[in-house]
């Protein structure tokens, strides 16, 4: 008869934990293993360097700046449509409505884009000063 005994502790709270496990063998009847899990705690406000929190606040703008141009991006496909008919209806005032349209969304995606290439400099900057 083999008899297998788990045991475990737990020491802290939230954090770092290494798990050791160390394992006794006595092949005649019993088989123990006992896992012990030792948690260090952190201290309660973790800070990063200055340049690191710049760096992840650049990040962060890149992201919102990404999603504006994508949301103007998003509406050329709905103008392809419009244009076609009117396009076929041969009217001028309805393509010239479609292109305004059109420009507006590109000034925005062209806008997003220099706001990124701004953004790209300061985020490697800041990333670099980061390590």
């Amino acid at each position: 008869m083999v008899v297998v005994l788990l045991v475990g502790v737990g020491l802290g709270s939230a954090g770092n934990s290494k798990t050791t496990t160390t394992t006794t063998t006595d092949t005649a009847t019993v088989s123990v293993t006992t896992t012990r899990t030792i948690t260090t705690k952190l201290a309660a406000k973790a800070t990063a360097p200055k340049p690191c929190l710049a760096a992840i606040s650049d990040a962060q703008h890149a992201f919102a700046v990404v999603a504006s141009g994508l949301n103007a991006a998003s509406v050329y496909p709905e103008l392809i449509p419009e244009a076609a008919k009117a396009g076929v209806a041969q009217s001028v005032s309805e393509l010239n409505a479609v292109t305004a349209k059109m420009q507006r969304a590109t000034s925005k995606v062209q806008t997003a884009a220099s706001q990124l290439d701004v953004l790209a400099v300061s985020f490697q900057a800041d990333r670099k000063r980061c390590r």
